[in-house]
C-alpha cells in the first residue's frame, strides 16, 4: 500500500470533479477500475489530508482523469474544479 499524502485547497471540488470524471469517463474504464473508482470519491471526507492508495488505484485515477481531460465536459468545468484535478493529477504523477 502506498501512502499518499493529500494537500489541496478545496476538498469538496476535488470530490465533485472526481464525481463528474468519473461519471464522463465510465464506459472508457473497466468494471473495477469503476468500482474501486467510484468507492475512493464516496469516502473522501472534508477532513482527509491523507488516503491510503493502492498502486491500482493510483493507476486507475490517473488513467481517469487524463480521459476526462481530453473530454468536452473538461472545457465546461468550473476554473476550482479544473484546478483541484490538476492539483491532484500532480500528486499522483509523484
Amino acid at each position: 500500500m502506498i501512502q499518499l499524502e493529500l494537500k489541496v485547497r478545496d476538498v469538496y471540488a476535488l470530490k465533485e470533479s472526481l464525481k463528474v470524471a468519473h461519471e464522463v469517463t465510465y464506459s472508457d474504464l473497466s468494471f473495477f477500475q469503476n468500482e474501486s473508482i467510484r468507492y475512493f470519491t464516496k469516502n473522501i471526507s472534508s477532513d482527509n489530508c491523507r488516503m491510503q492508495l493502492s498502486p491500482g488505484l493510483k493507476e486507475d485515477l490517473i488513467i481517469c482523469l487524463n480521459i476526462f481531460k481530453t473530454s468536452r465536459t473538461w472545457h465546461w468545468l468550473k476554473e476550482d474544479f479544473k484546478n483541484s484535478v490538476e492539483d491532484f493529477l500532480y500528486i499522483l504523477n509523484k
